[in-house]
């Protein structure tokens, strides 16, 4: 994975947290089977996925992650996932959408963050239980994305001078401009 694309990324998209001064690093998050192991639509039930829920704790208070959830739950069906994570203490950045990427008035269907995290990824690290649905392993996940997540943050102020100005740059031309990594 290349740190400085994503940091690029962030700086360009994102913006600094007006409370704690960090960029803001979006990350989009599935709920079913990716914040739970076990969901029930018709019941409103879940099951907390292990390792999940203090995995997001500990990348919003060290790196500044800021989710996103986007999930196949419609109106009717959201809230109960929305009032699940907030009562483990999970507020959300976003539903359905980053606030930050719009910003610039070129409006897209995609939600954006830095990764997307969801059972259904090619390549996720699943559990798959005898008599259930796979889910997320969030152990396997963090020991995987952590150290990236650590190097981005750490990276974050480095590169921020050099993609402001091409960003600047970028817009009075208006135009794409690459930034140059050979330093």
């Amino acid at each position: 994975m290349n740190v400085d694309k994503i940091c690029e990324e962030i700086v360009w998209y994102s913006k600094r947290d007006e409370e704690t001064g960090k960029w803001i690093i979006p990350i989009v998050i599935d709920f079913d089977f990716t914040i739970t192991k076990e969901s029930s639509w018709l019941k409103g039930t879940f099951t907390e996925n292990d390792h999940c829920i203090e995995t997001m704790h500990k990348w919003e208070k060290e790196y500044g992650v800021k989710f996103i959830l986007e999930t196949m739950r419609g109106q009717k069906h959201i809230q109960p996932a929305i009032d699940f994570c907030e009562s483990k203490g999970i507020k959300f950045f976003g539903i359905g959408r980053n606030p930050l990427q719009d910003a610039d008035g070129d409006t897209t269907c995609k939600c954006w963050g830095i990764w997307d995290i969801d059972d259904r990824n090619a390549g996720t690290f699943l559990e798959a239980p005898k008599n259930g649905r796979p889910y997320i392993n969030w152990q396997l996940l963090d020991m995987y994305l952590t150290p990236i997540l650590k190097k981005v943050y750490k990276r974050l102020d480095e590169v921020e001078e050099r993609v402001l100005e091409a960003k600047r740059l970028a817009h009075e031309e208006n135009k794409f401009v690459e930034i140059d990594y050979s330093y």
